[in-house]
C-alpha cells in the first residue's frame, strides 16, 4: 500500500529540483564558474534519479517527435564526442588542415600531440560535461512537467526569479550602491546587471522572465473572456485585483523598466520583438477579436515603462547610451571581419567546442581592444566550433520546438498549455534575434533555462498528440492527468 505513495513523493521531490535549478541558475554571476556548474551538475542528476526511480507519476513522453528531439540530443552529443577522438594524421590532414597545424604547434612546445578534431581538447571536455548537464535538464523537465499545474508552476518559477532580478538590479543602479553578486561592481557601473557581469545577459533572462509572466497572463485573460454585462465587468475586476494576473503585470513592467535600465541595445530589441510576436501570435492563433485589447495592453506597458523611466532615472541618461554607439559598432565590424578566416578554415568539421577564446587570440587585429572569449554571435561561433552540421543542428533544434509550441498554441484549449505554448515560441524568437549579437547559449543559466523550457514543451505537445482522439469534453481537460482513463474534471 506505501509504494504509490512512495513513487508519487519521488515524483514531487523530483520536480522540486528541477524548479530548484530554475530558480538557481540566475544568482552565482549567472552560473558562470565550476563550482556553480558543478552544484548544478549534481542537482540535475539527483532531479533524474529520483524521477527514474519513481514508478508512478512520472514517465517518458510518448511520440516520434520527442524521439526526434532525443535523438538530435544524441546526435551533438556523438559529434563532440568525434571532435575529441584522435586520428591518424593523414585522416586529418584530409578533414581539417587548420587542425593539424594547430596540434604541430604544440609539438614545437615539446609536448605529444593528440591529433583531434578539437583543436583544444581541454575545453571540449568541458563543453561535453556542459552539454550532458543540459541534455539532462531537458528530460528532467520532460519527464516532471506533465501536467498543467507543473506547467504553470514552472512558468511562474522563472517569471519570479526573473522580477526579484529586476527588482535588485533597479535597486543596485538607482541607488548607486552597484553590488553585483555579494560583492561590489567592478563592470558595468551605471547599468543594471542583476547578479550578472554582463548587462546583456542579465537582460535576456529578464526577457525569458518576460515571455513567461506574458504566457501566464494571456492563459488568465483568456479565462475571462466569457463574461459579458457589468456583473461580468465587476467580476473581472475583482477577480484581476485579487488573482496572480496584477502579480504578473506588475512583474512585466518592472523586467521592461529594469532591461531599458540596463541599456543593452540588443536586449531592448528581443524584449520587445518577442512580446509583440506572443500577443500577435496570440490573437492569430487564439481569439482575432481581441486585437484592440492585446494592442492596448502592449502600449500600457510601455507608457508605463517611459514614465517609470523619466521619474526615476531620466530618459536622457537612457537615449545617450542608445546613441552612443560609435565605438562599439566599429569594434564589432572589425571582429567579425577576423572571424571570416576562421569560418573559412573549420567550416567543414569545427575547431571543437571552447576552443574559439584560443583560435581568435591568433587572429585579432591589433585595432581590436580587450579579450575576446566568445564570438559576440551565436551562429558564427557554432560555425567555427561545430562547422556547418553545428549551425544546421542548431536551427533545426529551434524549427522543431518553434512548430511544438504553435501546435500547442492551435490543438489545446487548457491554461497551462497555451501560456507555456506562447512563451516557448516568444522566447525562441528572443534567443534568435540576441544571439546575433551576443553569445547568451554559453551562459549557464540562460541556456539551462533555455533547455529546461524546451524540454516541457516538447513533452507537453506530445502528450496531447496522444489525446487528440478523445471526445472534446474530455480533450478540454486532458492537462489534469495523463491517464487514459482520465475523469472529466
Amino acid at each position: 500500500m506505501t509504494a504509490p505513495v512512495q513513487s508519487s513523493l519521488r515524483d514531487r521531490l523530483a520536480y522540486g529540483v528541477l524548479l530548484l535549478v530554475v530558480l538557481a541558475l540566475p544568482w552565482p554571476w549567472g552560473s558562470v564558474g565550476e563550482a556553480a556548474q558543478g552544484v548544478l551538475l549534481a542537482l540535475t542528476g539527483l532531479g533524474l534519479l529520483l524521477s527514474l526511480s519513481s514508478a508512478e507519476g512520472a514517465r517518458w513522453p510518448v511520440g516520434l517527435g520527442f524521439r526526434i528531439a532525443v535523438g538530435a540530443w544524441l546526435l551533438w552529443l556523438l559529434w563532440l564526442c568525434l571532435s575529441l577522438l584522435p586520428l591518424p594524421l593523414s585522416w586529418l590532414q584530409q578533414l581539417s588542415p587548420a587542425a593539424v597545424a594547430v596540434h604541430d604547434g604544440v609539438r614545437l612546445l615539446g609536448l605529444t600531440p593528440s591529433y583531434t578534431l578539437s583543436t583544444e581538447p581541454g575545453a571540449t571536455w568541458h563543453y561535453l560535461i556542459a552539454t550532458l548537464g543540459l541534455f539532462g535538464l531537458y528530460l528532467l523537465a520532460a519527464r516532471t512537467v506533465s501536467d498543467n499545474p507543473r506547467r504553470k508552476g514552472l512558468l511562474a518559477a522563472m517569471a519570479l526569479t526573473a522580477g526579484v532580478q529586476a527588482f535588485y538590479g533597479l535597486g543596485m543602479t538607482l541607488t548607486d550602491t552597484e553590488i553585483g553578486y555579494l560583492v561590489r561592481k567592478t563592470f558595468g557601473r551605471g547599468s543594471a546587471t542583476g547578479t550578472f557581469v554582463n548587462r546583456n545577459h542579465f537582460a535576456h533572462l529578464l526577457a525569458l522572465g518576460a515571455v513567461a509572466a506574458l504566457g501566464l497572463l494571456l492563459a488568465q485573460r483568456a479565462s475571462e473572456e466569457l463574461r459579458e454585462g457589468w456583473r461580468g465587468t465587476f467580476l473581472r475586476v475583482s477577480a484581476w485585483i485579487m488573482s496572480p494576473a496584477a502579480v504578473w503585470r506588475v512583474l512585466l513592467l518592472v523586467m521592461l523598466a529594469a532591461v531599458v535600465l540596463s541599456q543593452s541595445r540588443m536586449g531592448n530589441v528581443a524584449l520587445m520583438v518577442a512580446l509583440v510576436f506572443a500577443v500577435l501570435l496570440w490573437v492569430l492563433l487564439h481569439n482575432r477579436r481581441r486585437f484592440v485589447p492585446a494592442l492596448l495592453l502592449l502600449a500600457s506597458f510601455a507608457i508605463a515603462d517611459i514614465w517609470i523611466l523619466d521619474n526615476y532615472y531620466g530618459l536622457e541618461k537612457v537615449v545617450e547610451r542608445i546613441d552612443d554607439t560609435e565605438l562599439e559598432t566599429e569594434q564589432r565590424t572589425l571582429a567579425w571581419q577576423d572571424l571570416q578566416p576562421l569560418i573559412g578554415q573549420y567550416l567543414r568539421t569545427g575547431s571543437g567546442g571552447g576552443s574559439f577564446q584560443s583560435l581568435f587570440m591568433g587572429v585579432q587585429s591589433p585595432q581590436l581592444y580587450g579579450l575576446y572569449d566568445h564570438a559576440h554571435n551565436e551562429y558564427a561561433e557554432f560555425l567555427i566550433e561545430h562547422g556547418l552540421f553545428g549551425l544546421v543542428w542548431l536551427l533545426a533544434m529551434g524549427v522543431l520546438h518553434f512548430r511544438h509550441a504553435v501546435w500547442l498554441l492551435i490543438g489545446r484549449r487548457s491554461g497551462g498549455a497555451r501560456a507555456l505554448g506562447i512563451a516557448a515560441a516568444a522566447a525562441l524568437v528572443a534567443v534568435a534575434l540576441h544571439s546575433l549579437t551576443d553569445f547568451i547559449l554559453h551562459i549557464p543559466a540562460l541556456r539551462g533555462w533555455l533547455a529546461v523550457l524546451m524540454g516541457a514543451l516538447m513533452a507537453a505537445g506530445l502528450r496531447h498528440r496522444r489525446d487528440t482522439r478523445k471526445p472534446e469534453r474530455m480533450r478540454h481537460n486532458a492537462d489534469t492527468d495523463l491517464s487514459p482513463t482520465a475523469p472529466v474534471a
